[in-house]
């Protein structure tokens, strides 16, 4: 909730009416944003490095080896013992409310 007040700026009864996918959608947009503005900022700082004459032969040679951004990124998953531990308690809730 906090990502959406205070990155998102949304509004409360804003966050609390959206569907869960709205929310997804926003977050995922604001994070392509973000990475967008990223960019750009390497771009700049890239070229002022280059154009202050700086010494060729130190200078990265691309603007990924100047400022990596989206590199080692891992998708970790979820083991198989973790899905059983979440799927039996997600079921003693069930039984628990169900009561």
């Amino acid at each position: 909730m906090t990502f959406a007040l205070g990155e998102l700026g949304l509004r409360l009864n804003e966050f609390y009416d959206m569907s869960r996918y709205e929310f997804v959608l926003k977050s995922r947009a604001y994070a392509r944003m973000s990475l967008d503005k990223w960019k750009h900022t390497r771009f700049m700082s890239f070229f002022a490095l280059v154009g202050s004459h700086s010494e060729p032969k130190r200078l990265p040679k691309t603007l990924e080896k100047f400022l990596p951004l989206e590199g080692g990124k891992v998708i970790k998953k979820a083991s198989e013992s973790i899905k059983n531990r979440y799927i039996e308690e997600y079921q003693e809730y069930l039984n628990k409310i169900n009561k």
